[in-house]
């Protein structure tokens, strides 16, 4: 079968790439062709964070070719992308979808690929925080994509219903698939002497881009409330007024240690291996890479009691406490390291390997490119 790819990769920053990276290796190794068309620019600086880019660096090891090609800054750079897909002349065509901003180059170029199957995976169907103008911008660039494809693709139940709220024809959901790149033979104590921690410590860890909706306050305030716990949060701040709590908080209490900036894979697997719990206090959740990068380096978590959450998450993999609550937060960390958990149990591995396989992705990509049209 003929898989054209649309999208970042791993050497932009994001969770995306990263996804799209993964997705490929596993189109490649079941044995089907591949066309990946990438991105030369992805963001223009003044999107990030101060001080901070859109590179990622080289990325993992790929046994794939990136065709860059669409550039925020050529606006009809989608349609030299097409005629390079029109060319390849793919069974289906595979699209993320994850931010309006890159609605003017996706839309016309789906609406030309329409001779093709089209799969949308939406990451991001919901907005998490986007409210006003720019909320309803999205609401509106959601419906269109999402109305263009032969098949949506998304990554929990409750999605599911929102999508087809939205228009969407035929949806899937397989969910999130686990990132691999995470797992690490470095030691604890030598992960922890790295970032200057003791050995003996108990470290809980939030890791990824630090956004409002992912609740760092919440975990900070559990963190500060328990001087016997280290907690790390390691990612990008990208809201300023976020990021002044985080240091306030950060300043008065030495067992929280912010880390603002980005992790490549090497430095993500340290971090994971420094940890005794990943912690995910969101506020809502649509999919979660956090939650797969903590499960592919063998780290048990403490998630918000969220539909997607419980869904994903049955109990040898992680503990619940209720969304948006410093105080249960706090006592499901303490309850966690009074009972010693650890992630090393046959059912817990089974669950994983069997329910987060990138196969599974795959296949559902597959079945949408020889289901009949409706």
């Amino acid at each position: 079968m003929k898989i054209a790819l649309l999208g970042p990769d791993p050497s932009f920053k994001g969770g995306i790439g990263q996804y799209n990276h993964f997705l490929a290796e596993e189109i490649l190794k079941e044995g089907h062709e591949l066309l990946f068309i990438g991105f030369l620019r992805q963001y223009p600086k003044f999107l990030y964070p101060p001080g901070t880019g859109d590179g990622a660096g080289t990325g993992p090891e790929r046994h794939y070719t990136v065709e860059r090609i669409l550039s925020w800054d050529r606006p009809f750079s989608w349609v030299t992308a097409a005629r390079h897909i029109e060319a390849f002349s793919p069974d289906v065509v595979v699209v993320p979808w994850w931010t309006f901003f890159w609605y003017p180059w996706f839309a016309p170029l789906l609406n030309r690929l329409r001779n093709f199957k089209r799969v949308v995976i939406a990451h991001n169907a919901s907005d998490h925080e986007d409210h006003g103008p720019r909320g309803a911008a999205s609401r509106f660039a959601t419906r269109r994509i999402l109305a263009t494809a032969d098949r949506v693709i998304v990554q929990s139940v409750e999605e599911k219903r929102h999508v087809a709220a939205l228009g969407a024809r035929s949806v899937a959901v397989v969910h999130h698939p686990v990132y691999p790149q995470f797992r690490s033979t470095v030691s604890a104590s030598d992960a922890r002497a790295s970032f200057g921690i003791a050995p003996d410590a108990k470290v809980a860890l939030l890791f990824g881009a630090v956004r409002p909706y992912k609740g760092a306050d919440l975990f900070a305030g559990a963190i500060a409330a328990l001087p016997d716990i280290t907690g790390i949060i390691a990612g990008e701040l990208w809201d300023g007024a976020l990021a002044t709590r985080l240091r306030e908080l950060a300043a008065a209490h030495p067992n929280l240690r912010l880390l603002d900036r980005y992790f490549d894979d090497d430095a993500g697997a340290t971090l994971f291996a420094a940890c005794d719990v990943a912690v995910l206090p969101y506020r809502s959740v649509t999919g979660s890479g956090a939650a797969m990068a903590a499960l592919g380096a063998g780290r048990p978590i403490i998630a918000s009691d969220l539909p997607l959450f419980r869904e994903i998450l049955p109990a040898p993999l992680a503990r619940s406490f209720a969304a948006g609550d410093v105080v249960d937060l706090s006592r499901a960390l303490r309850e966690f390291f009074s009972e010693n958990n650890k992630l090393q149990s046959e059912e817990a591995l089974a669950i994983i390997c069997g329910n987060f396989g990138w196969d599974r992705l795959v296949r559902e990509v597959s079945t949408a490119a020889t289901a009949p049209t409706d």
